[in-house]
Protein backbone atom coordinates (compact mmCIF):
# COMPACT_ATOMS: atom_id res chain seq x y z
CA UNK A 1 0.00 0.00 0.00
CA UNK A 2 3.06 2.07 0.49
CA UNK A 3 4.19 1.80 -3.22
CA UNK A 4 0.71 2.70 -4.15
CA UNK A 5 0.28 5.82 -1.99
CA UNK A 6 3.65 7.03 -3.08
CA UNK A 7 3.07 6.24 -7.39
CA UNK A 8 -0.25 8.21 -6.74
CA UNK A 9 1.27 11.01 -4.79
CA UNK A 10 3.96 11.04 -7.87
CA UNK A 11 1.08 10.89 -10.25
CA UNK A 12 -0.41 13.81 -8.74
CA UNK A 13 2.89 16.00 -8.74
CA UNK A 14 3.42 14.65 -12.66
CA UNK A 15 -0.05 16.39 -13.57
CA UNK A 16 -0.14 19.17 -10.89
CA UNK A 17 -2.46 20.98 -10.68
CA UNK A 18 -4.92 18.88 -11.61
CA UNK A 19 -5.94 17.30 -8.41
CA UNK A 20 -7.14 20.39 -7.45
CA UNK A 21 -9.01 20.87 -10.28
CA UNK A 22 -10.48 16.99 -10.61
CA UNK A 23 -14.43 18.73 -11.36
CA UNK A 24 -13.23 21.75 -13.69
CA UNK A 25 -10.03 20.43 -15.73
CA UNK A 26 -8.97 17.67 -17.59
CA UNK A 27 -4.97 16.89 -18.26
CA UNK A 28 -3.24 17.79 -21.14
CA UNK A 29 -3.74 20.23 -23.89
CA UNK A 30 -6.64 20.82 -25.92
CA UNK A 31 -6.14 18.99 -30.00
CA UNK A 32 -8.17 17.27 -31.67
CA UNK A 33 -7.20 13.89 -30.81
CA UNK A 34 -7.83 14.54 -27.24
CA UNK A 35 -11.18 16.09 -28.23
CA UNK A 36 -11.51 12.44 -29.83
CA UNK A 37 -10.41 10.95 -27.08
CA UNK A 38 -13.20 12.18 -25.02
CA UNK A 39 -16.08 11.54 -27.31
CA UNK A 40 -15.11 7.78 -27.84
CA UNK A 41 -14.27 7.47 -23.69
CA UNK A 42 -17.98 8.60 -23.11
CA UNK A 43 -19.75 6.50 -26.37
CA UNK A 44 -17.95 3.57 -26.20
CA UNK A 45 -18.85 3.57 -22.24
CA UNK A 46 -22.23 3.39 -23.26
CA UNK A 47 -21.91 0.72 -26.22
CA UNK A 48 -20.31 -1.22 -23.69
CA UNK A 49 -23.65 -1.39 -21.36
CA UNK A 50 -25.07 -2.79 -24.35
CA UNK A 51 -22.97 -5.64 -26.02
CA UNK A 52 -25.53 -6.66 -28.52
CA UNK A 53 -25.47 -3.38 -30.43
CA UNK A 54 -22.02 -3.61 -31.31
CA UNK A 55 -20.25 -1.53 -33.04
CA UNK A 56 -23.31 0.50 -33.45
CA UNK A 57 -23.96 3.67 -31.13
CA UNK A 58 -26.65 5.95 -31.25
CA UNK A 59 -24.76 8.52 -29.44
CA UNK A 60 -23.77 10.29 -32.89
CA UNK A 61 -25.75 10.84 -35.95
CA UNK A 62 -29.19 9.78 -34.05
CA UNK A 63 -31.21 8.39 -34.77
CA UNK A 64 -29.34 6.39 -37.42
CA UNK A 65 -26.32 5.76 -34.95
CA UNK A 66 -22.88 4.99 -36.40
CA UNK A 67 -20.74 1.83 -35.98
CA UNK A 68 -18.38 3.80 -33.58
CA UNK A 69 -16.58 0.53 -32.63
CA UNK A 70 -15.44 0.83 -36.26
CA UNK A 71 -12.96 3.58 -34.56
CA UNK A 72 -11.48 1.88 -31.68
CA UNK A 73 -9.65 -1.28 -32.56
CA UNK A 74 -7.59 -0.57 -29.82
CA UNK A 75 -10.39 -1.08 -27.01
CA UNK A 76 -8.88 -1.92 -24.10
CA UNK A 77 -8.15 1.54 -22.70
CA UNK A 78 -12.21 2.16 -23.29
CA UNK A 79 -13.25 -1.02 -21.28
CA UNK A 80 -10.88 0.22 -18.22
CA UNK A 81 -11.99 3.35 -18.86
CA UNK A 82 -15.88 2.89 -18.60
CA UNK A 83 -16.69 2.40 -15.01
CA UNK A 84 -15.04 5.39 -13.95
CA UNK A 85 -16.77 7.46 -16.94
CA UNK A 86 -19.82 5.26 -16.19
CA UNK A 87 -20.24 5.55 -12.32
CA UNK A 88 -18.83 8.83 -11.97
CA UNK A 89 -19.52 12.65 -13.47
CA UNK A 90 -17.39 13.71 -15.70
CA UNK A 91 -14.37 15.01 -15.45
CA UNK A 92 -14.03 13.51 -12.56
CA UNK A 93 -14.39 10.16 -13.61
CA UNK A 94 -11.60 10.60 -16.56
CA UNK A 95 -9.31 12.36 -14.05
CA UNK A 96 -9.33 9.32 -11.80
CA UNK A 97 -8.70 7.10 -14.54
CA UNK A 98 -5.97 9.36 -15.92
CA UNK A 99 -4.44 9.33 -12.38
CA UNK A 100 -4.98 5.77 -11.59
CA UNK A 101 -3.18 4.83 -15.13
CA UNK A 102 -0.27 6.90 -13.98
CA UNK A 103 0.09 5.28 -10.85
CA UNK A 104 -0.33 1.92 -12.54
CA UNK A 105 2.50 2.82 -14.45
CA UNK A 106 4.93 3.56 -12.07
CA UNK A 107 4.00 0.06 -9.73
CA UNK A 108 4.31 -2.03 -12.80
CA UNK A 109 7.98 -0.47 -13.18
CA UNK A 110 8.74 -0.84 -9.71
CA UNK A 111 7.99 -4.41 -10.06
CA UNK A 112 9.98 -4.92 -12.77
CA UNK A 113 13.28 -3.02 -10.73
CA UNK A 114 12.54 -4.92 -7.51
CA UNK A 115 12.91 -8.00 -9.70
CA UNK A 116 16.13 -6.91 -11.34
CA UNK A 117 17.90 -4.88 -8.10
CA UNK A 118 16.39 -7.01 -5.75
CA UNK A 119 15.51 -4.07 -3.34
CA UNK A 120 12.55 -1.92 -2.99
CA UNK A 121 15.33 0.88 -3.77
CA UNK A 122 16.12 -0.72 -7.49
CA UNK A 123 12.06 -0.96 -7.73
CA UNK A 124 11.62 3.15 -6.96
CA UNK A 125 14.42 4.25 -9.21
CA UNK A 126 12.92 1.70 -12.00
CA UNK A 127 9.44 2.56 -11.82
CA UNK A 128 9.88 6.45 -11.13
CA UNK A 129 12.06 6.64 -14.05
CA UNK A 130 9.36 4.98 -16.53
CA UNK A 131 6.68 6.81 -14.78
CA UNK A 132 8.49 9.98 -15.35
CA UNK A 133 9.66 9.58 -19.02
CA UNK A 134 8.95 11.81 -21.43
CA UNK A 135 7.47 8.96 -23.75
CA UNK A 136 5.13 8.49 -21.27
CA UNK A 137 4.23 11.96 -20.18
CA UNK A 138 4.21 12.91 -24.36
CA UNK A 139 0.96 10.42 -24.62
CA UNK A 140 -0.70 11.50 -21.74
CA UNK A 141 -0.55 15.15 -22.29
CA UNK A 142 -2.22 14.13 -25.88
CA UNK A 143 -4.92 12.30 -24.12
CA UNK A 144 -3.68 9.61 -26.29
CA UNK A 145 -5.10 6.57 -23.74
CA UNK A 146 -3.79 3.53 -25.46
CA UNK A 147 -0.35 5.04 -25.25
CA UNK A 148 -0.29 6.11 -22.11
CA UNK A 149 -1.71 3.03 -20.91
CA UNK A 150 2.45 1.02 -20.06
CA UNK A 151 1.93 -0.95 -16.99
CA UNK A 152 1.97 -4.34 -19.93
CA UNK A 153 5.03 -3.49 -21.06
CA UNK A 154 7.72 -3.74 -18.09
CA UNK A 155 5.51 -6.37 -16.35
CA UNK A 156 6.30 -8.40 -19.81
CA UNK A 157 9.60 -7.16 -19.89
CA UNK A 158 10.01 -8.90 -16.40
CA UNK A 159 8.42 -12.26 -17.03
CA UNK A 160 10.12 -12.28 -20.26
CA UNK A 161 13.66 -12.78 -18.37
CA UNK A 162 12.17 -14.73 -16.01
CA UNK A 163 11.02 -17.00 -18.90
CA UNK A 164 14.22 -17.34 -20.12
CA UNK A 165 16.35 -17.55 -17.30
CA UNK A 166 18.05 -20.23 -15.36
CA UNK A 167 14.88 -21.17 -13.46
CA UNK A 168 12.52 -20.28 -16.16
CA UNK A 169 9.19 -22.03 -15.78
CA UNK A 170 6.20 -22.41 -17.99
CA UNK A 171 4.10 -20.00 -15.74
CA UNK A 172 6.84 -17.34 -16.45
CA UNK A 173 5.98 -18.11 -20.42
CA UNK A 174 2.54 -17.51 -19.95
CA UNK A 175 2.73 -14.41 -17.85
CA UNK A 176 5.07 -12.76 -20.41
CA UNK A 177 2.28 -13.69 -23.20
CA UNK A 178 -0.46 -12.16 -21.07
CA UNK A 179 1.31 -8.87 -20.92
CA UNK A 180 2.25 -9.28 -24.65
CA UNK A 181 -1.29 -10.15 -25.52
CA UNK A 182 -2.71 -6.88 -23.37
CA UNK A 183 -0.68 -4.51 -24.85
CA UNK A 184 -1.63 -5.78 -28.39
CA UNK A 185 -5.37 -5.04 -26.72
CA UNK A 186 -4.26 -1.78 -25.62
CA UNK A 187 -2.33 -0.53 -28.90
CA UNK A 188 -1.85 -3.10 -31.91
CA UNK A 189 1.80 -1.75 -32.86
CA UNK A 190 2.36 -2.31 -29.22
CA UNK A 191 3.65 -5.51 -29.93
CA UNK A 192 5.66 -5.20 -32.51
CA UNK A 193 7.68 -2.04 -30.61
CA UNK A 194 8.37 -5.15 -27.45
CA UNK A 195 8.95 -7.80 -30.20
CA UNK A 196 11.42 -6.10 -32.13
CA UNK A 197 12.59 -4.73 -28.55
CA UNK A 198 13.29 -7.71 -26.93
CA UNK A 199 14.58 -9.87 -29.91
CA UNK A 200 18.18 -9.59 -28.63
CA UNK A 201 17.75 -10.84 -25.20
CA UNK A 202 15.16 -13.87 -26.86
CA UNK A 203 17.77 -14.94 -29.44
CA UNK A 204 20.60 -14.42 -26.68
CA UNK A 205 18.96 -16.05 -24.14
CA UNK A 206 17.17 -18.81 -26.69
CA UNK A 207 21.00 -19.91 -27.49
CA UNK A 208 22.66 -19.72 -24.62
CA UNK A 209 19.81 -21.69 -22.79
CA UNK A 210 17.56 -23.81 -25.59
CA UNK A 211 15.89 -25.01 -22.34
CA UNK A 212 13.95 -21.99 -22.53
CA UNK A 213 12.19 -22.60 -25.92
CA UNK A 214 9.31 -23.99 -24.03
CA UNK A 215 8.72 -21.78 -21.77
CA UNK A 216 9.80 -18.82 -24.88
CA UNK A 217 6.97 -21.01 -27.17
CA UNK A 218 4.39 -20.50 -23.98
CA UNK A 219 4.73 -16.61 -24.17
CA UNK A 220 4.16 -17.11 -28.08
CA UNK A 221 1.27 -18.82 -27.73
CA UNK A 222 -0.33 -17.31 -24.73
CA UNK A 223 -0.20 -13.79 -26.21
CA UNK A 224 -1.66 -15.04 -29.86
CA UNK A 225 -5.10 -16.81 -27.52
CA UNK A 226 -5.23 -13.27 -25.46
CA UNK A 227 -5.13 -10.54 -28.48
CA UNK A 228 -5.77 -12.68 -31.73
CA UNK A 229 -9.77 -12.83 -30.60
CA UNK A 230 -9.51 -8.83 -31.37
CA UNK A 231 -6.49 -8.43 -33.63
CA UNK A 232 -7.30 -11.47 -35.92
CA UNK A 233 -10.92 -9.92 -37.27
CA UNK A 234 -9.30 -6.40 -37.30
CA UNK A 235 -6.47 -7.52 -39.54
CA UNK A 236 -8.61 -9.37 -41.97
CA UNK A 237 -10.76 -6.57 -42.28
CA UNK A 238 -7.47 -4.07 -42.45
CA UNK A 239 -8.66 -2.38 -45.77
CA UNK A 240 -12.12 -1.60 -44.57
CA UNK A 241 -11.03 0.34 -41.72
CA UNK A 242 -10.96 4.02 -41.55
CA UNK A 243 -7.08 5.42 -42.05
CA UNK A 244 -6.00 2.15 -43.30
CA UNK A 245 -6.01 3.41 -47.13
CA UNK A 246 -2.33 4.66 -47.87
CA UNK A 247 -4.52 7.36 -49.94
CA UNK A 248 -5.44 9.21 -47.01
CA UNK A 249 -2.01 9.56 -45.41
CA UNK A 250 -2.19 12.44 -43.38
CA UNK A 251 -0.43 15.32 -45.42
CA UNK A 252 2.84 17.29 -43.16
CA UNK A 253 1.86 19.85 -40.95
CA UNK A 254 4.34 22.40 -42.82
CA UNK A 255 4.74 21.36 -46.30
CA UNK A 256 8.32 23.04 -47.52
CA UNK A 257 11.01 22.26 -50.33
CA UNK A 258 13.40 20.18 -47.74
CA UNK A 259 10.79 17.66 -47.94
CA UNK A 260 10.41 17.42 -51.34
CA UNK A 261 13.09 14.71 -51.69
CA UNK A 262 10.39 12.85 -50.05
CA UNK A 263 7.63 9.96 -50.90
CA UNK A 264 4.13 12.57 -50.68
CA UNK A 265 3.35 9.11 -48.32
CA UNK A 266 6.27 9.42 -45.87
CA UNK A 267 6.28 13.76 -45.55
CA UNK A 268 4.01 13.54 -42.55
CA UNK A 269 6.05 10.63 -40.97
CA UNK A 270 9.09 12.39 -41.79
CA UNK A 271 8.03 15.55 -39.90
CA UNK A 272 6.62 13.41 -37.04
CA UNK A 273 10.57 11.80 -36.72
CA UNK A 274 13.49 12.23 -34.16
CA UNK A 275 16.06 14.22 -35.57
CA UNK A 276 20.19 13.44 -34.43
CA UNK A 277 20.42 14.79 -30.69
CA UNK A 278 17.13 14.06 -29.86
CA UNK A 279 17.70 12.50 -26.40
CA UNK A 280 18.98 15.82 -25.27
CA UNK A 281 15.56 17.84 -26.70
CA UNK A 282 12.30 18.16 -24.59
CA UNK A 283 10.73 19.98 -27.68
CA UNK A 284 8.39 20.10 -29.53
CA UNK A 285 6.57 18.61 -26.67
CA UNK A 286 3.92 15.85 -29.27
CA UNK A 287 7.16 14.59 -30.62
CA UNK A 288 10.09 14.34 -27.28
CA UNK A 289 11.70 11.45 -26.36
CA UNK A 290 14.07 13.17 -24.16
CA UNK A 291 15.96 11.10 -22.26
CA UNK A 292 16.68 11.53 -18.35
CA UNK A 293 19.98 12.16 -17.60
CA UNK A 294 20.27 10.92 -14.29
CA UNK A 295 18.85 7.08 -16.11
CA UNK A 296 21.49 7.80 -18.45
CA UNK A 297 24.35 8.31 -15.64
CA UNK A 298 22.78 5.74 -13.20
CA UNK A 299 22.98 2.99 -16.32
CA UNK A 300 26.53 4.26 -16.97
CA UNK A 301 27.57 3.70 -13.69
CA UNK A 302 26.16 0.29 -13.65
CA UNK A 303 28.21 -0.43 -16.86
CA UNK A 304 31.48 1.12 -15.68
CA UNK A 305 31.15 -1.14 -12.16
CA UNK A 306 29.70 -4.35 -13.46
CA UNK A 307 28.33 -5.24 -16.33
CA UNK A 308 25.12 -7.68 -15.62
CA UNK A 309 24.12 -10.33 -17.08
CA UNK A 310 22.74 -9.89 -20.95
CA UNK A 311 23.58 -5.95 -20.79
CA UNK A 312 24.27 -5.99 -23.91
CA UNK A 313 21.08 -7.12 -24.95
CA UNK A 314 19.11 -4.58 -23.07
CA UNK A 315 21.10 -1.69 -24.01
CA UNK A 316 20.41 -3.21 -27.79
CA UNK A 317 16.90 -2.26 -26.85
CA UNK A 318 17.11 0.92 -25.86
CA UNK A 319 19.19 1.28 -29.30
CA UNK A 320 16.27 -0.07 -30.98
CA UNK A 321 14.12 2.18 -30.01
CA UNK A 322 16.32 5.31 -30.87
CA UNK A 323 16.51 4.16 -34.27
CA UNK A 324 13.11 3.39 -35.11
CA UNK A 325 12.17 6.84 -33.06
CA UNK A 326 14.23 8.32 -36.40
CA UNK A 327 11.96 7.71 -38.66
CA UNK A 328 12.08 6.38 -42.38
CA UNK A 329 14.86 9.30 -42.97
CA UNK A 330 17.66 10.75 -41.36
CA UNK A 331 17.38 14.07 -40.31
CA UNK A 332 19.39 16.74 -39.32
CA UNK A 333 17.68 19.76 -37.28
CA UNK A 334 13.98 19.88 -38.85
CA UNK A 335 15.15 18.78 -42.47
CA UNK A 336 16.21 15.40 -44.07
CA UNK A 337 19.85 14.85 -44.60
CA UNK A 338 20.71 14.37 -48.45
CA UNK A 339 23.41 12.32 -49.68
CA UNK A 340 24.11 13.20 -53.55
CA UNK A 341 20.34 14.89 -53.60
CA UNK A 342 18.16 11.76 -51.65
CA UNK A 343 17.68 11.20 -48.50
CA UNK A 344 19.20 8.26 -45.77
CA UNK A 345 16.93 5.60 -45.33
CA UNK A 346 17.08 3.87 -41.88
CA UNK A 347 15.36 0.77 -40.81
CA UNK A 348 12.15 2.35 -40.27
CA UNK A 349 11.51 2.93 -44.05
CA UNK A 350 12.40 -0.61 -44.75
CA UNK A 351 9.91 -2.15 -42.26
CA UNK A 352 7.14 -0.03 -43.63
CA UNK A 353 7.60 -1.64 -47.03
CA UNK A 354 7.09 -4.93 -45.79
CA UNK A 355 3.64 -4.71 -45.31
CA UNK A 356 0.41 -1.88 -45.14
CA UNK A 357 -0.14 -2.79 -42.12
CA UNK A 358 3.24 -1.67 -41.38
CA UNK A 359 2.86 1.15 -43.63
CA UNK A 360 0.17 2.67 -41.31
CA UNK A 361 2.85 3.14 -38.74
CA UNK A 362 3.02 6.75 -39.33
CA UNK A 363 3.98 7.90 -35.68
CA UNK A 364 7.90 6.65 -34.78
CA UNK A 365 8.26 8.41 -32.32
CA UNK A 366 5.89 6.01 -30.02
CA UNK A 367 9.32 3.63 -30.69
CA UNK A 368 10.92 6.02 -28.26
CA UNK A 369 9.43 4.19 -25.34
CA UNK A 370 11.83 1.15 -25.71
CA UNK A 371 14.54 3.78 -24.35
CA UNK A 372 13.81 4.40 -21.04
CA UNK A 373 12.49 0.64 -20.70
CA UNK A 374 15.89 -0.54 -21.85
CA UNK A 375 17.83 2.18 -19.82
CA UNK A 376 15.67 1.77 -16.28
CA UNK A 377 16.20 -2.04 -16.58
CA UNK A 378 20.27 -0.95 -16.58
CA UNK A 379 20.01 1.99 -14.07
CA UNK A 380 18.16 -0.11 -11.33
CA UNK A 381 20.88 -2.12 -10.75
CA UNK A 382 23.35 1.43 -9.90
CA UNK A 383 24.74 1.17 -6.12
CA UNK A 384 21.97 3.26 -3.89
CA UNK A 385 18.93 3.87 -5.75
CA UNK A 386 17.27 5.88 -3.37
CA UNK A 387 19.66 8.66 -4.35
CA UNK A 388 18.90 8.70 -7.24
CA UNK A 389 15.02 8.50 -7.22
CA UNK A 390 14.51 12.19 -5.60
CA UNK A 391 17.00 13.58 -8.90
CA UNK A 392 14.76 11.67 -11.62
CA UNK A 393 11.51 13.57 -10.28
CA UNK A 394 13.26 16.92 -10.64
CA UNK A 395 15.32 16.55 -13.79
CA UNK A 396 11.83 15.72 -15.15
CA UNK A 397 9.60 18.93 -13.47
CA UNK A 398 12.98 21.30 -14.69
CA UNK A 399 13.81 19.92 -18.09
CA UNK A 400 10.59 18.10 -19.64
CA UNK A 401 7.69 20.27 -21.96
CA UNK A 402 6.07 17.49 -20.62
CA UNK A 403 6.03 17.84 -16.71
CA UNK A 404 4.15 18.71 -15.17
CA UNK A 405 1.31 18.03 -18.11
CA UNK A 406 -0.55 20.75 -19.15
CA UNK A 407 -3.92 21.54 -17.40
CA UNK A 408 -7.22 22.70 -19.73
CA UNK A 409 -9.82 24.61 -17.48
CA UNK A 410 -12.86 23.30 -18.58
CA UNK A 411 -15.06 25.00 -15.79
CA UNK A 412 -16.78 27.02 -18.01
CA UNK A 413 -18.64 24.29 -19.83
CA UNK A 414 -20.52 22.78 -16.57
CA UNK A 415 -23.83 24.30 -17.86
CA UNK A 416 -24.15 22.06 -20.51
CA UNK A 417 -25.06 19.35 -17.56
CA UNK A 418 -28.59 20.88 -18.03
CA UNK A 419 -29.25 18.70 -21.21
CA UNK A 420 -29.16 15.78 -18.88
CA UNK A 421 -32.67 16.74 -18.12
CA UNK A 422 -33.91 16.04 -21.68
CA UNK A 423 -35.70 13.01 -22.49
CA UNK A 424 -34.25 12.54 -25.73
CA UNK A 425 -31.77 13.12 -28.18
CA UNK A 426 -30.21 16.50 -28.53
CA UNK A 427 -29.09 19.38 -31.78
CA UNK A 428 -26.67 21.25 -31.02
CA UNK A 429 -26.41 24.60 -33.12
CA UNK A 430 -24.12 25.28 -35.05
CA UNK A 431 -24.91 22.27 -37.60
CA UNK A 432 -21.88 22.85 -39.47
CA UNK A 433 -18.77 23.17 -37.56
CA UNK A 434 -15.71 23.41 -39.44
CA UNK A 435 -13.01 20.52 -39.40
CA UNK A 436 -11.47 20.32 -35.97
CA UNK A 437 -14.56 22.38 -34.39
CA UNK A 438 -16.53 18.77 -34.87
CA UNK A 439 -15.08 17.07 -31.73
CA UNK A 440 -16.26 19.63 -29.44
CA UNK A 441 -20.18 18.56 -29.76
CA UNK A 442 -18.91 15.23 -28.06
CA UNK A 443 -16.90 17.11 -25.29
CA UNK A 444 -20.47 18.72 -24.45
CA UNK A 445 -22.28 15.30 -24.43
CA UNK A 446 -20.03 14.14 -22.09
CA UNK A 447 -21.67 16.45 -19.84
CA UNK A 448 -25.15 15.78 -20.25
CA UNK A 449 -24.82 12.03 -22.25
CA UNK A 450 -27.62 12.25 -24.33
CA UNK A 451 -27.66 11.29 -28.15
CA UNK A 452 -26.30 13.95 -30.28
CA UNK A 453 -28.49 14.39 -33.54
CA UNK A 454 -24.97 15.92 -34.77
CA UNK A 455 -22.18 14.60 -36.54
CA UNK A 456 -18.90 13.67 -35.15
CA UNK A 457 -15.54 14.28 -36.71
CA UNK A 458 -14.67 10.93 -38.63
CA UNK A 459 -10.88 9.97 -40.28
CA UNK A 460 -10.18 10.62 -43.76
CA UNK A 461 -12.15 8.18 -46.12
CA UNK A 462 -14.95 7.57 -43.90
CA UNK A 463 -18.51 8.01 -45.04
CA UNK A 464 -21.53 9.21 -43.24
CA UNK A 465 -24.23 6.88 -42.69
CA UNK A 466 -26.84 7.02 -45.50
CA UNK A 467 -30.06 6.26 -43.21
CA UNK A 468 -28.40 10.23 -41.20
CA UNK A 469 -28.32 11.81 -44.79
CA UNK A 470 -32.07 11.12 -45.76
CA UNK A 471 -33.33 11.23 -41.93
CA UNK A 472 -32.10 14.77 -42.34
CA UNK A 473 -33.68 15.52 -45.47
CA UNK A 474 -36.76 14.62 -44.23
CA UNK A 475 -36.88 16.48 -41.45
CA UNK A 476 -38.75 19.88 -42.06
CA UNK A 477 -37.32 21.24 -38.84
CA UNK A 478 -33.97 20.10 -39.78
CA UNK A 479 -34.21 21.67 -43.13
CA UNK A 480 -35.47 24.65 -41.67
CA UNK A 481 -32.50 24.77 -39.24
CA UNK A 482 -29.98 23.99 -41.89
CA UNK A 483 -31.40 27.02 -44.15
CA UNK A 484 -31.20 29.86 -41.46
CA UNK A 485 -27.62 28.54 -40.50
CA UNK A 486 -26.93 29.66 -43.98
CA UNK A 487 -27.62 32.82 -43.89
CA UNK A 488 -31.49 32.74 -45.00
CA UNK A 489 -34.83 33.90 -43.03
CA UNK A 490 -36.86 30.46 -43.58
CA UNK A 491 -40.61 30.69 -43.19
CA UNK A 492 -42.14 29.33 -39.64
CA UNK A 493 -41.80 25.59 -40.00
CA UNK A 494 -45.15 25.11 -37.94
CA UNK A 495 -45.91 22.86 -34.90
CA UNK A 496 -45.96 19.69 -37.20
CA UNK A 497 -42.24 19.63 -37.99
CA UNK A 498 -41.76 20.14 -34.33
CA UNK A 499 -44.44 17.26 -33.69
CA UNK A 500 -42.07 14.64 -36.11
CA UNK A 501 -39.16 15.68 -34.32
CA UNK A 502 -40.66 15.07 -30.84
CA UNK A 503 -41.73 11.48 -32.47
CA UNK A 504 -38.16 10.91 -33.63
CA UNK A 505 -37.14 10.86 -29.94
CA UNK A 506 -35.78 14.82 -30.18
CA UNK A 507 -35.72 16.28 -26.96
CA UNK A 508 -33.90 19.45 -27.26
CA UNK A 509 -32.06 21.99 -29.02
CA UNK A 510 -28.89 23.68 -27.74
CA UNK A 511 -27.36 26.29 -29.20
CA UNK A 512 -23.25 26.96 -28.17
CA UNK A 513 -22.67 30.88 -27.04
CA UNK A 514 -19.39 30.19 -24.85
CA UNK A 515 -17.34 33.21 -25.27
CA UNK A 516 -14.68 32.34 -27.69
CA UNK A 517 -16.67 29.29 -28.87
CA UNK A 518 -16.93 28.45 -32.79
CA UNK A 519 -19.60 31.37 -33.59
CA UNK A 520 -19.36 34.94 -32.18
CA UNK A 521 -21.78 36.89 -29.63
CA UNK A 522 -23.22 38.61 -33.12
CA UNK A 523 -24.33 35.22 -34.86
CA UNK A 524 -25.58 34.24 -31.36
CA UNK A 525 -27.76 36.94 -30.85
CA UNK A 526 -29.26 36.55 -34.55
CA UNK A 527 -29.67 32.94 -33.69
CA UNK A 528 -31.73 33.77 -30.26
CA UNK A 529 -33.62 36.37 -32.15
CA UNK A 530 -34.27 34.67 -35.53
CA UNK A 531 -35.63 30.70 -34.46
CA UNK A 532 -36.95 32.47 -31.06
CA UNK A 533 -39.64 33.69 -33.65
CA UNK A 534 -41.30 30.21 -34.88
CA UNK A 535 -39.52 28.39 -31.93
CA UNK A 536 -40.38 30.99 -28.85
CA UNK A 537 -37.80 32.39 -26.39
CA UNK A 538 -34.86 29.80 -25.52
CA UNK A 539 -33.60 29.64 -21.76
CA UNK A 540 -30.34 31.11 -21.19
CA UNK A 541 -27.68 29.25 -19.31
CA UNK A 542 -25.15 30.98 -19.69
CA UNK A 543 -22.60 28.95 -22.48
CA UNK A 544 -25.85 27.66 -24.14
CA UNK A 545 -29.42 28.46 -25.01
CA UNK A 546 -31.77 25.31 -25.17
CA UNK A 547 -35.27 25.47 -26.70
CA UNK A 548 -37.19 22.00 -25.47
CA UNK A 549 -39.37 20.42 -27.32
CA UNK A 550 -40.23 18.15 -24.90
CA UNK A 551 -40.59 19.20 -20.99
CA UNK A 552 -37.64 18.17 -19.11
CA UNK A 553 -37.02 15.26 -16.88
CA UNK A 554 -36.72 17.65 -14.15
CA UNK A 555 -37.45 21.16 -13.13
CA UNK A 556 -34.23 23.55 -14.63
CA UNK A 557 -33.53 27.15 -13.57
CA UNK A 558 -31.98 29.70 -16.15
CA UNK A 559 -29.66 31.88 -15.20
CA UNK A 560 -30.94 35.21 -13.90
CA UNK A 561 -28.15 36.83 -16.25
CA UNK A 562 -26.75 35.05 -18.80
CA UNK A 563 -25.13 37.84 -20.27
CA UNK A 564 -23.08 38.49 -17.43
CA UNK A 565 -22.02 35.21 -17.34
CA UNK A 566 -20.35 35.66 -20.77
CA UNK A 567 -18.81 38.70 -20.26
CA UNK A 568 -16.93 37.28 -16.84
CA UNK A 569 -16.27 34.26 -19.02
CA UNK A 570 -14.88 36.28 -22.19
CA UNK A 571 -13.14 39.25 -19.81
CA UNK A 572 -11.20 35.92 -18.09
CA UNK A 573 -10.04 34.29 -21.08
CA UNK A 574 -8.76 37.74 -22.55
CA UNK A 575 -7.04 38.32 -19.40
CA UNK A 576 -5.57 34.59 -19.11
CA UNK A 577 -4.78 34.20 -22.46
CA UNK A 578 -3.52 30.04 -23.20
CA UNK A 579 0.57 30.07 -22.82
CA UNK A 580 2.10 29.16 -26.15
CA UNK A 581 3.25 26.05 -26.65
CA UNK A 582 6.30 23.95 -28.59
CA UNK A 583 4.24 21.72 -30.49
CA UNK A 584 3.71 20.47 -33.68
CA UNK A 585 0.10 19.64 -33.82
CA UNK A 586 -1.69 22.77 -33.16
CA UNK A 587 -3.21 23.04 -29.83
CA UNK A 588 -7.37 23.86 -30.37
CA UNK A 589 -6.63 26.67 -28.09
CA UNK A 590 -4.44 28.78 -30.33
CA UNK A 591 -7.08 28.47 -33.14
CA UNK A 592 -9.64 31.11 -31.50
Amino acid sequence: MLAVAGYAALAVALSWPLAAHLTTALPGYPNVDAMDTLTLRGLVAQMLRHPGDWPWSEGVYFPAGYPVGQLTPNLLDHALGAPFALSLPFPLGDNLWWLAVMTANGLAGHHLGRQLGGSHGAGALMGVGWACADPLLRELNLLHAPQSLMPWTPLYLGALMRALGDQGRLRDGAMAGLWMGLSGLTYWYQVLFLAFGTAPLAAWRLWRRPAAAKPFGVAVLTATLVAAPLLIPMLRGWEALPLADPAFAPAPLDMRAALEPIPEGLRFVVEQSAPLGFPFQSGPLDRSNRVSLVLLAAAGVVLWRRRPEGWGAIVAMAGVGAVFALGPYLKLGEDPLLLGGRPLALPFRWLGALHPFLERLTWPQRWGMLIPLGLGALACRAPRPWLWVPAVVLEALLLSGNAPLQTQDVRDLEPWRVLSAASGAVIELPLAREGLDAPLVGLHARYHRRPMVNPMLLPPGAALPEGWRDWVAAQPLMVYLQSFEEGRYPPDPGPDAVRTMQEAGVAAIALDALPGSVITEGVVNRYVTGLGRHLGPPQDHGALFVWWLQPPTRAVTPLSDGAAWREAVHRRRVLNPPAPLDTLIEPLDDRR
